[in-house]
């Protein structure tokens, strides 16, 4: 009976912490293939007219939660021309997502419009400097007929009975707010071999209220700090270390790894299909591996996070499943086609 009444204390406590702390970002471990996600100043950062991107992540189950934690979140964006002799590309998307937590009873919703302006610089428009923002509404909802509290635990049947009364009291079960994101981003082609880049993004900028209960507490904002390099190998081999640093609140975590991606479409028509694998750690402790394939304007890419630190005690060691997939028109220049999508050289 104590190691079940313990159960049922640890599953109270992760369905109310929640509603106790500074809640969080959610966050994709695949940052590089979440443009919108990542950097709104990537916003038509494409050498093509439009991508359409789509991301998923489903956590593993914590305690005996019925409902894993899983984030869904898709976007479209466009990289417009005005003057195509300048090489400069305005940038106009849309970005939805939806994150649920706490087996379902708390979800979060995001739509974003978002917007940038990217600036060329050099003679062969080889370097660029972008802005970008967005700007929406964030909704949360709180169920709480799917959360367990003291009050409703029934020692006569060792568990908890739902009918009776949780003795809560909530000023609201869901609100709308508004919110804005920033970022900057920068990129350089400087040969055929090596390409670098660097962004840096700021969200809740308007630090929107985020509390069921009648305080006054918001939600912080957060900071990415992210870059990496490109290193084209022959066109055979492309390798792409990059990293991301985060912090939100007195919280922060870092990834950093890499991406070795293989030509498969020959010299003529290089990385038109490509298959590639991927290798990453996180900064609380776990070991993060992915792989994908391009097929011409389509990208698919999966990775799997395990933990490794002490707290694989929780989860047995099992982290979070991820899925993109990634799709993005030919690109405007006819020696380049098909673009290569899993890291921002054009």
């Amino acid at each position: 009976m104590f190691s079940k009444l313990k159960k049922h204390t640890i599953l109270i406590i992760l369905n109310l912490s929640f509603l106790c702390v500074h809640a969080q970002d959610y966050k994709f471990n695949q940052f590089y293939n979440a443009p919108l996600n990542l950097n709104p100043a990537l916003t038509g950062k494409l050498p093509g007219l439009y991508r359409l991107v789509a991301n998923y992540r489903v956590q593993s189950k914590p305690v005996s939660t019925p409902v894993p934690y899983n984030t869904l979140s898709v976007s479209a964006d466009f990289g417009l021309t005005p003057n195509k002799y300048s090489g400069d590309i305005l940038g106009l998307g849309l970005i939805a997502s939806s994150d649920r937590q706490a087996a379902g009873a708390l979800k979060t919703t995001d739509i974003m419009a978002s917007l940038a302006y990217h600036k060329s610089f050099g003679y062969d428009h080889n370097h660029y400097l972008s802005v970008g923002f967005q700007f929406g509404l964030k909704s949360r909802k709180l169920d709480v007929s799917q959360l367990y509290f003291e009050s409703q635990f029934n020692q006569s049947i060792n568990g908890f009975d739902l009918s009776l009364p949780n003795l809560e009291s909530f000023d609201k079960e869901s609100f709308i707010r508004m919110n804005m994101n920033t970022g900057v981003f920068w990129s350089s082609n400087f040969s055929k071999v090596l390409s670098a880049y660097a962004g840096v993004s700021m969200f809740n900028l308007m630090k929107p209220k985020d509390n069921f209960f009648d305080s006054d507490a918001e939600r912080a904002m957060k900071l990415n700090g992210h870059g990496g390099v490109v290193i084209n190998l022959n066109d055979k081999i492309m390798i792409n270390p990059n990293a991301i640093y985060f912090r939100q609140s007195n919280l922060s975590d870092w990834v950093a790894g890499s991406t070795l991606a293989y030509n498969l479409s020959g010299s003529s028509h290089p990385y038109e299909t490509s298959a590639f694998v991927g290798v990453w750690y996180e900064g609380t402790g776990a070991v993060i591996a992915s792989a994908g394939m391009q097929i011409k304007s389509i990208q698919f890419t999966f990775s799997y996070d395990r933990t490794i630190s002490d707290l694989k005690q929780a989860n047995s060691g099992f982290g979070a499943f991820e899925t993109s997939i990634i799709y993005q028109s030919p690109s405007r220049d006819n020696e380049k086609r098909y673009s290569i999508m899993h890291c921002p050289k054009f």
